[in-house]
């Protein structure tokens, strides 16, 4: 099957439709006819009722002016998209006054209303005066029809080019019937048009819809049509006839079926509407195979309407056999996916011959897909049933290409489309799920999805809940005072207890159905991954098996955890993250993402093969790499271990095959992932902690799985080398080396290039979370999950250089740029305390009572590996809400070994964000110091056998120059 790839872009292209509109009309009219229009025909208020009823943009504003001099005035001082003029005016003729404005503004549409069509005559003689003339039937409606027919006139050659529009073309040169008839058009026209809006995806694409209707221009003579025909010729929906009209000059009985011939010759399957008063109109129309309507018949109206609904497609599709007998019908596209599984091949055979499918997609403005449509025929597909199954085929993959670069308003009729994004309610949904939906985009119009040889690439099927639904949960089980005065623990209990309105339940309920395995359940707050403040890590993401045999059971589970999201948002730690912005809780919306986990089931566990976080920047390069070529962090089994620090594998995505992470073979059997995290499937219960269904698991369980083929190399103790097989014995070291080495699928290269696309897209550095699925005997997918910009707050000082002397701290890798002053305390872990599983949660403790106790003044944090890590072989696990008030954050190496800083996790992500200094003292050596005894040397405020707090008698000052990655902290003020 053909690419989709151009139709998705006649949406994109649909928001430069309609570059003119008309917003300001200037009604010139006497007195009498003023009054007639304004007060007794109420032409303003109608015309804004008709313009709600048809679900238009903003009705034009109408000015009324009296005289000829006044609307010379007006148009002088004021701009004016459209002039009425009627053809009595008081102090001038109306043609004098129209050829008065076209010399002031030749650009300005003109148009002539008259009451009687006696009246415009002239008209013939003063052709280029006016650009419309129309007789005023009492109905507001002319109104309507001028200023549609005004926009489409001047928009249809650019929109005809820009988004590929129809054209509807009717011609007539009684002045007062195609005032009639153009009421009736346009009203039937914008009528269909409003309703194919119902189908629309998500508001955006309903607007696109509206703005995608069918153009319709007006020709009063043969040759006048003739040149429309030829000009659009491409774009033509229909033809719409008068019989008896102008040809070669003269009035020619004949010059409706003629030009139905020459149109016929350029379009065969053109619709046709021959309308007349005479009699005989009705045969020969039969004998053209074109439809026919009465001028003068109380029916009239009727049979424009049923020739837009089954001449051209609006309405629903009737199923008919060729005896004309009704078998069935779609209201729209899924119903037609739907039904044409049943429909009676005789009538699959009768709709197929005469293109019905393809002119039914055209009126929905799928113009692309109704361009591959029109030429696939029973013949080409090989049979009916072949037909069937390439036309549901075609539907279907219009309709994801479509919606994947759009957000879909959820509708449990159309989750058979699988849409990779849907929403559901109202409001904003948050920065985390805006990411997704950009990600989204972004595959789509990049063409990413199969860029790569054996590697595609996606997004999870994402469901995002607007903020309205965190608004209304909040406001019905009155939940603010609540957050107000109670303890996290009772929030989190009174908000489990709340209850949600049924009709969101029974949009939850159906959204469950249709999910299959585990389900992420994330954050997506208003302030959440945003440009200017990222919030990562800050609120909970509760994963779920969705594995109860129970499906009540598991959509408690659900419920429970949308639940707990919300709560999260009045956690201590996002207190505690939110002190150090501009923001309060009380600005804070939560909006929550819905994800299918990405991965396969083993046995009692599920996990991707490949987690990792992609940065486009790289903040600690080191041996050959770039700061601009960005960053990977990889990890076995699910992205836990990246984001909270753990034990990960790093490369440059420019030059992947190097790991300078490892110098050595030994270094990497020592330093390597040891763990990986899963979601226990036999985990049957709602768990109260957000991760409670995570276990973490030792590398042979992924062997035993037969995941670890793509990750791991062996150990070689007797050559001291590391080899890529595992069919060799010995222990097992997380390389990566199939990928990264051997490229068993082109993974670096694709990060490389969607981290670059994102950075263009987003205007700054970025992040991306992404996931590896290697499903048995099916292609790789990369899933990238999420995005947020990579920030940094830079101080306002400037550091030029750094002192060299009277320091205590020296580093070549910093994070920052500035100066911080007056710092006071230091909180440091002691020389020789023992920071390891039994220990970093006791230190993480006592470190979150000193920082309460330093909110006022702030202090220099220091320890040995990573703070905020999960792996407590690494460093310190604290908790974001207890080191918050830290201003400097130094990390100094084990006694026995380095540690690489975790640029991927969510602490460090934050600490960037906030503009915290952040200082990595990775090896003693000539460029980099850690006095640690004039430390020890400083009077201490408190000491424990893990940390000791030291407030000096002045103040220390760090200095962080981020443009070159270097840091220095003083001992004393200068």
């Amino acid at each position: 099957m053909a690419s989709m790839s151009d139709g998705a872009s006649w949406y994109h292209d649909v928001h430069d439709l309609i570059p003119f509109r008309v917003r300001e009309v200037l009604l010139v009219a006497s007195p009498y006819d003023a009054f007639t229009l304004e007060e007794d025909a109420g032409i303003a208020d109608q015309l804004l009722e008709r313009y709600s009823e048809l679900r238009l943009t903003a009705s034009p504003r109408i000015t009324f002016v009296a005289s000829g001099a006044h609307a010379l005035a007006l148009i002088e001082q004021r701009s004016f998209d459209l002039v009425i003029t009627m053809s009595r005016i008081g102090d001038v003729e109306a043609w004098s006054l129209g050829r008065r404005i076209k010399a002031m503004d030749p650009e300005l549409p003109v148009v002539l209303l008259g009451f009687r069509e006696a009246e415009f005559m002239r008209m013939r003689e003063d052709a280029d005066i006016f650009d419309g003339v129309f007789v005023w039937t009492g109905d507001a409606a002319i109104v309507l029809a001028i200023i549609k027919l005004v926009e489409d006139a001047k928009n249809v050659a650019h929109d005809t080019e820009a988004g590929a529009v129809s054209v509807i073309l009717v011609v007539e040169d009684s002045v007062r019937r195609y005032s009639s008839f153009l009421m009736l058009f346009y009203e039937e026209l914008l009528k269909q048009s409003a309703s194919l809006v119902e189908e629309g995806l998500n508001r955006r694409h309903k607007v696109m819809r509206m703005r995608g209707r069918p153009k319709i221009l007006l020709a009063t003579s043969y040759e006048d049509a003739v040149e429309c025909i030829d000009r659009y010729a491409d774009h033509l929906l229909a033809l719409v006839s008068d019989v008896r009209y102008s040809r070669e000059g003269e009035e020619d009985s004949e010059a409706g079926y003629r030009l139905v011939e020459y149109a016929r010759a350029r379009i065969s399957e053109l619709p046709v509407l021959l309308q007349s008063a005479e009699r005989d109109v009705q045969a020969r129309a039969e004998a053209l195979e074109a439809s026919w309507a009465d001028k003068n018949s109380t029916e009239l109206l009727r049979r424009v309407s049923q020739f837009f609904r089954e001449s051209l497609g609006f309405g629903p599709f009737v199923f008919r056999l060729p005896d004309r007998t009704i078998v069935g019908q779609a209201a729209n596209v899924y119903e037609m996916e739907q039904a044409l599984l049943t429909a009676p091949e005789a009538s699959i055979e009768f709709h197929a011959a005469h293109h019905h499918f393809s002119r039914w997609l055209r009126a929905r403005n799928m113009l692309q897909l109704a361009r591959r449509v029109r030429p696939v025929s029973i013949e080409s597909s090989g049979g009916v049933d072949a037909f069937r199954r390439d036309l549901r085929e075609m539907l279907r993959d219009a309709y994801a290409e479509e919606s994947a670069a759009l957000i879909t308003d959820y509708s449990e009729r159309e989750a058979w489309f699988d849409s990779p994004f849907l929403r559901l309610g109202s409001g904003s949904i948050g920065g985390k799920a805006r990411g997704v939906a950009f990600l989204n985009a972004l595959i789509k119009r990049r063409g990413l999805s199969e860029r790569f040889d054996g590697l595609r690439i996606r997004t999870p099927r994402t469901i995002a809940i607007g903020t309205d639904v965190f608004d209304r949960f909040m406001e019905s089980n009155a939940l603010y005072p609540v957050v107000a005065e109670a303890s996290q623990s009772q929030i989190v209990e009174r908000f489990l207890h709340g209850q949600f309105d049924a009709e969101l339940l029974t949009d939850l309920r159906s959204v469950l159905s249709e999910l299959r395995g585990p389900i992420a359940v994330r954050s997506s707050s208003l302030l959440e991954d945003a440009q200017f403040q990222p919030f990562a890590g800050i609120y909970e993401t509760c994963l779920l098996p969705n594995a109860h045999p129970n499906p009540a059971v598991r959509f408690e589970h659900f419920l429970a955890a949308i639940k707990r999201v919300y709560a999260s948002t009045f956690s201590t730690n996002a207190r505690a993250y939110l002190e150090g912005t501009p923001y309060a809780v009380e600005e804070e919306k939560m909006g929550v993402v819905i994800q299918e986990v990405v991965g396969q089931r083993y046995g009692p566990r599920f996990y991707p093969t490949i987690s990792g976080v992609g940065l486009s920047y790289n903040y600690y390069p080191v041996s050959d790499q770039r700061a601009e070529e960005g960053l990977v962090m990889l990890a076995l089994g699910l992205g836990r271990a990246v984001v909270s620090g753990g034990r990960v594998l790093q490369f440059s995505p420019k030059s992947p095959g190097q790991l300078p992470q490892f110098p050595s073979p030994r270094d990497a059997l020592a330093l390597s992932q040891k763990k990986f995290f899963a979601i226990d499937m036999e985990q049957t219960e709602f768990q109260p902690d957000p991760e409670g269904t995570l276990v973490e698991l030792p590398i042979e369980d992924a062997e035993a799985d037969g995941t670890l083929a793509l990750a791991a190399s062996v150990y070689d103790g007797a050559n001291d080398i590391l080899r890529d097989s595992l069919r060799d014995k010995g222990p097992r070291v997380i390389t990566f080396s199939n990928l990264l080495k051997w490229n068993a699928f082109p993974l670096a290269e694709a990060l490389d290039e969607i981290l670059s696309a994102t950075r263009d897209g987003m205007g700054s550095p970025v992040e991306i979370e992404f996931a590896v699925d290697v499903p048995e005997g099916w292609s790789p997918e990369l899933n990238l999950l999420q995005v947020r910009p990579q920030v940094t707050h830079a101080n306002t000082d400037e550091v030029e250089t750094l002192p060299e002397e009277g320091l205590w701290i020296r580093s070549a890798q910093a994070l920052g740029n500035g100066v911080v002053r007056d710092l006071r305390d230091v909180v440091y872990v002691r020389p020789g305390a023992t920071v390891d599983r039994n220990t970093s949660q006791i230190i993480a403790d006592r470190v979150g009572a000193l920082n309460r106790e330093l909110s006022e003044r702030g202090y220099v944090l220091v320890g040995p590996g990573r703070w905020g890590t999960s792996d407590t072989s690494l460093g310190v696990a604290v908790a974001w809400g207890q080191i918050s008030n830290a201003k400097v954050i130094v990390e100094t190496p084990f006694d026995d070994r380095s540690v690489e800083p975790s640029q991927g996790s969510h602490f460090f992500h934050n600490i960037a964000s906030l503009g915290i200094g952040y200082i990595t003292v990775a090896r003693l050596d000539d460029t980099a110091l850690y006095d640690v005894d004039w430390l020890e040397a400083q009077p201490a405020v408190y000491e424990d056998e893990y940390l000791r707090h030291v407030a000096l008698e002045g103040s220390c000052t760090a200095y962080l120059d981020g443009r070159h990655s270097r840091a220095a902290v003083t001992k004393h003020d200068a």
